[in-house]
């Protein structure tokens, strides 16, 4: 942990000097990118799945077209 030295001698950390955190923000956008990703990978695999298996866990076809057919953001 980084601190420093203030006027009494005592040692403040670093993380306590400032307000703005930089560790949160960068740790939301990584979590999003593999949300997206997981997304992507999901709907190819949708997509590839034989009719039967969907029609099974009670999917239509249109269902199926239309989740495809999301970006992967959405």
């Amino acid at each position: 942990m980084i601190t420093k030295l203030i006027g009494s001698r005592r040692l403040i950390p670093y993380r306590t000097r400032y307000k703005w955190n930089i560790h949160q923000p960068v740790v939301n956008l990584l979590s999003q990118i593999k949300k997206w990703g997981r997304n992507a990978k999901t709907r190819r695999q949708l997509a590839n799945l034989d009719p039967n298996l969907y029609r099974d866990i009670g999917l239509t076809d249109q269902q199926i077209h239309n989740e495809v057919k999301k970006k992967f953001w959405q």
